[in-house]
């Protein structure tokens, strides 16, 4: 039983914690934001004319990529799919707020919607409210939890990220969530078996005129200081899915007899790629104009990284990228293709 609350508390974290820059974009509708692992130390200081200094970060291969998706029905409504967990975002105004989070153990709503991010806050400014709500794990038990939460844009200047780029006029902001919890069985509501006080505090920084934030750090502590989720994260590229699905709309009506895939021409990349085998085998022909650096990302359609790898290729010349998915589900699968700032995506099923 033990181990199941702690799964299930796992599982409640990261309802309480969703980070903002998964939602920063829920007016640009339909898109995947590709985030990369980053050791922080420390979050730095707040403060006036402040200087976060991450250059020297370790940035790990591990990624995970977020899929943004508008409701047709609302304008102010944003789902957000982050390895298999669907959450509920509503847009009042300028403020964001988390409705509700279901995966395949865990159902959570809230009756009282805790604040995620204000659009355009300023330095200086300060919110504060309180957030409840209830939820189911595994159809046996019964959760319930209430808090307080702060948000204050406690810091401003520049920031150095893990890629050495500076960013100046950045703004920090500070969320801290105090968390009460209470697990019951579902037959049995009121009677509980384990209470727990958790507290998250995330810091995010934006850039300047920035919907998005650059970068995230967020640690959740018991009430007895002992850390039990320390985590950060880079926001690496931003790829619009309505193009993806342009893209792959354009290559299957130009798609061979022999079953591969054919790209249009482009300015930094061009490829054509080819599947065989029931999408099995996966080959990309690509050629950079000039020399440089090449990402590939695959996903499935959950947004969870599969593979991914980073080549460093002469400009000019025709170079082949193999991507073996025989050990891969069959499903749809997302390739995402990055050089210099340009960005594609193609979209091709395992059989």
């Amino acid at each position: 039983m033990r181990r199941q609350i702690v799964i299930m508390l796992l599982g409640l974290m990261t309802t309480l914690s969703l980070p903002a820059f998964a939602i920063a974009g829920s007016r640009n509708t339909d898109s995947c934001l590709i985030l990369k692992a980053v050791n922080i130390v420390s979050a730095g200081n707040s403060g006036d004319s402040v200087c976060w200094d991450f250059s020297q970060s370790q940035v790990y291969k591990k990624k995970r990529c977020l899929l943004l998706e508008s409701d047709s029905n609302s304008k102010d409504s944003l789902s957000v799919l982050i390895q298999g967990s669907l959450y509920r975002i509503a847009e009042v105004a300028d403020t964001i707020k988390l409705c509700a989070m279901e995966c395949a153990k865990l159902k959570v709503k809230y009756q009282q919607c805790p604040v995620l991010m204000l659009r355009g806050l300023q330095y200086g400014a300060v919110t504060s409210g309180c957030f409840s709500g209830n939820g189911v794990y595994c159809d046996r038990l019964h959760l319930s939890f209430n808090g307080r939460y702060s948000l204050q844009a406690d810091g401003r200047g520049i920031l150095v990220t893990p890629d050495g780029d500076t960013l100046r006029s950045v703004i920090r902001t500070r969320q801290k969530r105090d968390i009460a919890v209470r697990i019951s069985p579902l037959h049995a509501i009121g009677d509980s078996i384990r209470s727990l006080n958790l507290c998250e505090e995330v810091f995010m920084w934006y850039a300047a005129e920035s919907q998005t934030p650059c970068m995230v750090s967020r640690q959740i502590t018991d009430d007895k200081q002992k850390i039990l989720i320390a985590k950060s994260w880079y926001i690496g590229d931003r790829h619009d899915n309505k193009d993806t699905v342009s893209t792959y709309n354009t290559t299957q009506n130009n798609r061979p007899a022999d079953g591969g895939y054919k790209s249009h021409a482009e300015r930094a990349v061009t490829y054509t790629m080819d599947v065989k085998a029931g999408g099995k085998q996966v080959s990309v022909e690509y050629v950079l104009a000039r020399t440089g650096r090449i990402e590939f990302i695959l996903t499935d359609a959950a947004g969870i990284v599969n593979w991914s790898t980073q080549n460093s290729v002469a400009g000019g010349l025709s170079h082949i990228q193999p991507i073996d998915c025989s050990s891969l589900r069959p499903g749809q699968y997302i390739l995402y293709i990055s050089s210099f700032g340009e960005h594609h995506s193609e979209k091709f099923n395992i059989d």
